[in-house]
């Protein structure tokens, strides 16, 4: 969700391949990405 709105749905595995923000999210929480990203919120609605 964004300011409200959904964004993205579908499971895990769809939003996974859908290589969107859900992604980006995973991947930095489950240290996938060693380095800080900057995530552009209005990219993604």
């Amino acid at each position: 969700m964004d300011k409200g709105k959904i964004i993205e749905t579908g499971t895990h595995q769809q939003l996974i391949q859908a290589n969107g923000f859900y992604k980006e999210l995973w991947d930095t929480q489950s240290g996938h990405r060693q380095q800080s990203i900057n995530l552009n919120w209005e990219e993604y609605i």
